[in-house]
């Protein structure tokens, strides 16, 4: 589509017939591209002409300037109540066109020297709990460290730390706790196969029901009394 034909159609339509009714202004060669405000570069449209006109341009040149121009007269009937035309499509392109501009701008404005922050950094005070900014040329003021935020980090280090003393404790007493039950259990079996003058094999058999190399084992481990020679038990109690 020829949107140049277009454009010049229009334009040469109310340049001979004058609109009628709601008015605007239009730009024939807009001053974005170097147009004046000469009434020779001035025609009368409608206010969808307007909308029109403008939409057209921005298909013509597809630049920066025309992308704008389109989103102001896109914007302005919600600012100034202006009876104005417009199609949603098209609204919602303008605006998308334009927030893709708007991006690229700001990206290219934040690089190097144009960056808001360039030339600063953040230094922070941990007991205060506050954050500033400074130049990176300054030296850094007592008891202030450079990053932001630096309490955070400590505090949790801290909570992890005392949640992992907390765990090893806890762990600790649970081990304590457990060894307490087979010192009980195995000292009582202990004193039994003493009583009933048993081997380990019998003791193993009739009380544990496993092997009597694992009830030797235990013997050994929780029973104070118990002393093994040559794979047999040993009765403190008749020598």
């Amino acid at each position: 589509m020829n949107y140049q034909n277009i454009y010049e159609s229009l334009i040469t339509k109310r340049q001979t017939t004058p609109a009628t009714g709601y008015t605007e202004k239009h730009h024939i060669l807009p001053k974005s591209l170097g147009g004046s405000d000469d009434p020779s570069n001035l025609v009368v449209l409608t206010g969808r002409e307007h909308w029109v006109a403008h939409l057209l341009l921005y298909k013509i040149h597809k630049n920066r300037q025309m992308i704008f121009a389109c989103h102001m007269m896109a914007m302005r009937c919600e600012e100034r109540g202006i009876p104005f035309i417009k199609s949603s499509r098209m609204y919602q392109k303008v605006r998308i066109e334009h927030a893709k501009v708007m991006s690229k701008i700001k990206k290219i404005a934040q690089k190097g020297s144009g960056n808001s922050q360039y030339g600063t950094m953040w230094i922070c005070n941990i007991e205060l709990e506050e954050n500033k900014k400074i130049s990176k040329n300054d030296i850094i003021p007592e008891g202030w460290i450079k990053g932001r935020n630096k309490w955070n980090e400590i505090y949790r280090k801290n909570k992890l730390n005392t949640k992992n003393i907390e765990l090893k404790r806890i762990r600790k007493q649970i081990r304590k706790q457990l060894c307490d039950e087979k010192k009980k259990i195995f000292t009582e079996l202990y004193n039994k196969m003493i009583e009933e003058k048993l081997t380990l094999q019998q003791c193993s058999d009739n009380y544990y029901n496993k092997s009597f190399v694992s009830l030797y084992k235990n013997f050994e481990k929780y029973v104070t009394d118990y002393t093994k020679t040559q794979g047999k038990r040993k009765f403190k109690k008749e020598q």
